[in-house]
C-alpha cells in the first residue's frame, strides 16, 4: 500500500509515528491557582520540585493529562534534595466514586 503514496506523505507519517511514543502524561497537581508537576507520586505521598513550591493549601487535586484522579489534604513534609515532600491526610479516587462531583464534594472538608 505505501507504494502508492508519494515520499512527501510517508516521511510525514513516518515523523508523526516517531513522536507518538513520546506522548507520556506526567501527574500534576492542581491547587486551583497553580499548576505542579510531580516528580514522584507513591501511595502516600508525593514529591515536588521543591524551589517552585514552598507552600500548597491543603486541598488539592491530581490529575494525569486530562483525567482528574484524586481529590486530597496534604501535608507538607521536609525537603530532599530538590524536592519537596507531601504527606496524603486523605486522598480520594475521584475515578471509583459513582457520582464524582457529588460525593466527592460532601466528602471535602
Amino acid at each position: 500500500m505505501t507504494n502508492f503514496l508519494p515520499q512527501r506523505v510517508l516521511d510525514e507519517l513516518d515523523s508523526s509515528n516517531q513522536g507518538a511514543g513520546s506522548s507520556i502524561q506526567i501527574p500534576f497537581v492542581d491547587t486551583g491557582e497553580a499548576q505542579h508537576p510531580i516528580r514522584k507520586l507513591w501511595p502516600h505521598g508525593f514529591a515536588l520540585d521543591a524551589e517552585d513550591t514552598e507552600r500548597l493549601p491543603g486541598r488539592v487535586d491530581i490529575y494525569r493529562g486530562a483525567e482528574h484522579m484524586y481529590q486530597c489534604l496534604v501535608i507538607a513534609g521536609d525537603v530532599d534534595d530538590d524536592q519537596r515532600i507531601f504527606f496524603f491526610k486523605r486522598a480520594t479516587d475521584v475515578r471509583t466514586c459513582a457520582d464524582a462531583e457529588t460525593l466527592c464534594r460532601a466528602v471535602a472538608i
